[in-house]
């Protein structure tokens, strides 16, 4: 059902009209009025408050709305900033929906801005492919017509669907420790160690968020005891669920983490050894079970639910049509975030290992708290889409991953930030989404960074046939080394770990969302010419000791000076490169007169390095987005900057507010090959007609390397000079450096 405001936006003619389709509608006055909509059952309603985070409810349940137009009405933009929440009707054509309508529900920050936050899709009935007659749904996701529909959309999977079989004549392969129980009934379940029995038929896997440890778990005390058996009803609620729906599937194995990897400081060998199976685990499983919104393991996996906040509503929408006629006609309306509601944005996927499991395993029933959601490499169904999501819902997202055909996930990509992607890149593309997904995720044990998403590095390495390199790729790593931290630059939201995981140029080395480079660019005016990795273990997508990587570009002697703190936590900087300073162009936007400047880690100021003369910038790329020639005082060079300092080496990258570009730092310290620090190092830049740079040092040395917790090569000719410093000659003013 929809309440009375929504029906109201939906009724107002006026907003279809090309000439008023940017202008809002009013919607909720107040937060009384929508809590009211909300506890009565409106789809539109439910699904906005869904959409709101934590922080954005509380502001809202404060907020008092000033409105005095009904809802509905056609207001300015000032008028309706006095709603608490206000709609917009938009042609779908220029969302790549020809023939429908998309409406979208903002909230309204008092004399600030409106925030979209729920949209939705208005499909033309006779075009939408949604069968609404099998959509009566029980008020548990327990029920037994859920649990059929589970079993229908398996059945139907291993009997149809080509990509999701295994190939003919592949042997068996099992984890080293399986639960395993009784069929049909299941009293007692036991642990099976694989190489001294073989089990007989297909596991399953549990993807689960841990909670409180307060139930059994694996361990060497445990062990006997787990191999003898255990009564059922003595495991948690979310495992004993997980053991029925294997049951009713017909699999008499499960595989769950904290029962099959020995647990705790003692066993450690065991986890790393495990962990590193990870793709294995998941990828040979006949279906993943994703508990998505139970919050611990003493909760069950089923949810009660309101049916009536679920099905997709059917409205009608008085169109103009020729002349002064109108023409009523009738829409499916649905959650055009659909996929990102129900799944991307569950509990579970908070958690950073998850996010292999999802991308790995062939098959997956997620246990959403409003209904059941299945995921296999050919298709993507609920309980409300029983036949398939509709096909503008299914391609709405580039967060499901099961397909991995490279012609579909490029027609997916925002091409504003990939405007160079082709057929060949797109399993890059695909790399990226999913870093950027995993790098806002969370890791209890922050030095599980690249472990916990190797599983997936190896499967994607099958498919682009390219070197991984601490969590980016060989083939465009150019254009990989100029990633950047997301989002408003907020005092300790991106920290540097204290022990060592990953080289700072890997976004490895951070924790935080990062927006990853590009991997297709054309103008790229550094070359990484050698790189090297060294590893714990014989694993290349697993944990790294150290490295370092040489790059060759343009050396540019910079400074930041701080101007002002913005609202978002960062700082305002002035920016000077070779003692030129930067501005943006005359297509930046008016009272814009500083590049964006966002470092990995906030920074107070850069006092010691400007002093000093100690920071120093390369040129990544000669163009900016629309491939006009960048000069080397346009604010819109991209730089990797090399800072010598306290906190040793550095890059970021640099450009106007206007590009959106950010920037970022890397960390590490430069020493002598003998390991003692180099104080007061300080490079010059004589002018490129000099052809040549000049390091200021002491005593002559033909070796210098940077460290953190590793050794890096800095290698240049050098040349003693007469005052005793060193001079580093090329023909062209290019330096090679490493880090």
């Amino acid at each position: 059902m929809l309440c009375s405001k929504c029906k109201g936006c939906l009724q107002t003619e006026a907003c279809l009209t090309t000439a008023q389709a940017s202008h809002s509608l009013a919607h909720h006055q107040t937060y009384q009025s929508l809590e009211q909509a909300i506890d009565a059952g409106c789809y539109i309603c439910n699904r906005f408050w869904e959409a709101l985070n934590a922080q954005e409810h509380v502001l809202l349940s404060s907020t008092v709305g000033e409105g005095v137009e009904p809802s509905g009405a056609y207001c300015s933009i000032e008028s309706v900033q006095h709603y608490l929440t206000s709609t917009s009707l938009d042609d779908g054509k220029s969302y790549g929906h020809p023939g429908c309508y998309l409406l979208q529900v903002a909230y309204n920050k008092p004399a600030i801005t409106t925030c979209f936050r729920a949209s939705f899709l208005l499909e033309p009935v006779e075009c939408a492919n949604t069968n609404l007659a099998r959509q009566s749904l029980a008020q548990s996701t327990q029920s037994p017509g859920t649990l059929s529909l589970a079993k229908d959309w398996v059945r139907e999977c291993t009997a149809h669907h080509e990509r999701c079989k295994r190939p003919v004549g592949e042997k068996p392969w099992y984890p080293t420790r399986l639960l395993f129980f009784d069929l049909p009934e299941a009293s007692i379940v036991r642990l099976l160690e694989t190489n001294q029995i073989t089990p007989v038929g297909q596991y399953m896997t549990l993807t689960h968020r841990w909670g409180p440890v307060d139930h059994i778990i694996l361990t060497k005390e445990t062990y006997p005891q787990l191999l003898e058996g255990l009564p059922l009803s003595t495991l948690p609620q979310l495992f004993r669920d997980a053991v029925s729906i294997c049951r009713h599937l017909g699999v008499g194995y499960i595989w769950i983490d904290s029962l099959c990897i020995f647990q705790g400081n003692d066993n450690i060998g065991d986890w790393q050894h495990e962990a590193l199976l990870m793709k294995n685990v998941y990828s040979n499983s006949f279906c993943n079970i994703s508990a998505a919104d139970t919050p611990n393991c003493s909760q069950s996996i089923f949810n009660s639910r309101d049916p009536r906040l679920l099905n997709p509503q059917v409205v009608e929408l008085t169109l103009c049509g020729e002349g002064s006629s109108k023409i009523t006609e009738r829409f499916v309306l649905s959650d055009y975030s659909f996929w990102k509601s129900e799944v991307s944005n569950a509990l579970v996927n908070k958690r950073g290992w998850v996010l292999q499991e999802r991308f790995l395993a062939p098959r997956i029933l997620h246990f959403s708290k409003r209904q059941l959601i299945w995921e296999c490499c050919e298709k993507d169904a609920a309980e409300v889409y029983p036949d398939g999501l509709p096909l503008a819902l299914s391609t709405s997202s580039d967060a499901r991953f099961k397909q991995m055909d490279s012609s579909d996930y490029t027609g997916r990509v925002d091409r504003y930030r990939y405007r160079e992607a082709d057929g060949n890149s797109a399993p890059h593309l695909l790399w990226l989404r999913i870093v950027e997904l995993y790098t806002a995720s969370a890791l209890i044990v922050p030095s599980d960074k690249l472990i916990a998403c190797s599983g997936i590095a190896k499967r994607v390495a099958e498919i682009v046939q390219d070197d991984y390199v601490a969590g980016m790729w060989r083939r465009y790593l150019e254009g990989e080394l100029l990633w950047m931290v997301q989002g408003n630059h907020q005092p300790g939201r991106w920290t540097r770990p204290r022990e060592y995981r990953a080289p700072s140029w890997s976004w490895a080395s951070i924790d935080g969302p990062i927006t990853p480079g590009e991997p297709r660019i054309q103008d790229s005016l550094i070359t990484v010419e050698d790189y090297h990795l060294d590893y714990w273990t014989s694993d290349k997508t697993a944990a790294i000791r150290g490295g370092w990587l040489r790059l060759r570009g343009v050396l540019k002697k910079t400074t930041l000076a701080r101007k002002s703190s913005t609202p978002g936590g960062g700082y305002h900087w002035d920016m000077m490169l070779d003692n030129e300073r930067v501005n943006v162009l005359e297509d930046a936007s008016p009272g814009n007169t500083e590049p964006r400047v966002m470092l990995d880690i906030l920074q107070e100021d850069f006092k010691e390095e400007t002093t000093k003369g100690l920071l120093f910038s390369m040129c990544a790329r000669s163009k900016t987005g629309d491939g006009r020639e960048l000069q080397w005082s346009n604010a819109k060079d991209i730089d990797l900057a090399v800072d010598n300092s306290r906190d040793g080496l550095r890059l970021w990258q640099a450009m106007t507010n206007g590009q959106h570009r950010d920037a970022l730092t890397k960390y590490g310290q430069l020493i002598r090959e003998n390991q003692e620090q180099l104080h007061g190092l300080e490079a010059i830049l004589f002018g490129k007609d000099a052809g040549f740079y000049n390091l200021e040092i002491d005593a002559a040395a033909d070796l210098f390397t940077y460290n953190a917790n590793m050794i890096d090569k800095f290698q240049t000719e050098l040349i003693a000079a007469k005052d005793d410093s060193l001079q580093v000659r090329h023909p062209l003013p290019f330096l090679s450096i490493s880090f």
